[in-house]
């Protein structure tokens, strides 16, 4: 994650979030990818949430469950091939190992995980849902 972190270019701007909500009373997280204007293809910047939301989830002592989705009723399109972060084989090789690791992180965590799909799970956003222990899926979404 430094290694991506650092290697960011300085000018480059956020598109996309992640964003993280715990309930302590019941112990569900839900996770929730936001960036609808591109079916929330995850940016470099979103990667840099998901692993530092994964940060968290691994020390939430009171978690059960995490919930992934999408917003905007797509879960992900995968990588966001328009990030001119993700211009040179140097940053697309980092982004990949960012998300293997974070992907294997997710899939360990000590809670239940469930990807709520709704619409498409393509590419990456495919991978993603299948690092969860189970996946729900909507009337007409897609794998």
């Amino acid at each position: 994650l430094l290694a991506f972190k650092k290697a960011l270019p300085a000018a480059h701007g956020r598109v996309g979030r992640v964003s993280l909500a715990l309930d302590a009373a019941s112990g569900i997280a839900r996770l929730v990818l936001r960036n609808r204007p591109h079916a929330n293809a995850l940016s470099s910047s979103m990667m840099v949430d998901l692993s530092e939301a994964i940060d968290r989830l691994e020390q939430w002592d009171a978690g059960a469950a995490v919930v992934l989705s999408g917003e905007g009723g797509t879960f992900c399109a995968g990588a966001a091939l328009n990030d001119g972060a993700l211009s040179s084989a140097e940053m697309g090789a980092l982004f990949s190992g960012l998300m293997s690791e974070s992907l294997t992180r997710l899939r360990r965590l000590p809670l239940v995980s469930v990807a709520a799909i709704d619409g498409a799970a393509i590419g990456g956003g495919a991978e993603l849902a299948t690092a969860t222990d189970w996946r729900l899926l909507a009337p007409g979404a897609r794998v």
